[in-house]
C-alpha cells in the first residue's frame, strides 16, 4: 500500500524492518514486485528504487537507519512542552 500511495518513508521503513527480521533482499523485492499488477508501472518501479537503495545501504555495511533516517525519529526525540503558553500581548504588536 505504501508502495501505491507513493509514500516513499514508509516504504523505505518497511524495507529496513523486513530487513531487520532477517528477511532476504529478493523476498523483499518480490513485495515490491507484487504490486505491479495493481498499481502499474512507474510507481512499481518507483518503490523498487527506494527498496534497493535501502537493500544497497544494508549490503554496503552502513547502518540503513543513518542511511535514510525515519523522520519520525527526530520528533520523538525532541522534548515538547504538552502546553505551550503564548504571550498574546506580544502577538498584536
Amino acid at each position: 500500500m505504501a508502495i501505491g500511495a507513493q509514500a516513499e518513508c514508509a516504504v523505505r521503513s518497511h524495507a529496513r524492518r523486513a530487513l531487520a527480521e532477517n528477511m532476504t533482499s529478493e523476498e523483499v523485492r518480490h513485495v515490491g514486485l507484487l504490486a505491479l499488477t495493481t498499481i502499474g508501472f512507474p510507481h512499481t518501479v518507483a518503490g523498487l528504487g527506494w527498496i534497493d537503495e535501502v537493500i544497497a545501504s544494508k549490503d554496503s555495511g552502513t547502518a540503513a537507519g543513518d542511511a535514510f533516517p525515519d523522520p519520525l525519529r527526530k520528533l520523538t526525540a525532541r522534548r515538547v512542552e504538552p502546553f505551550q503558553t503564548v504571550d498574546t500581548a506580544r502577538l498584536r504588536t
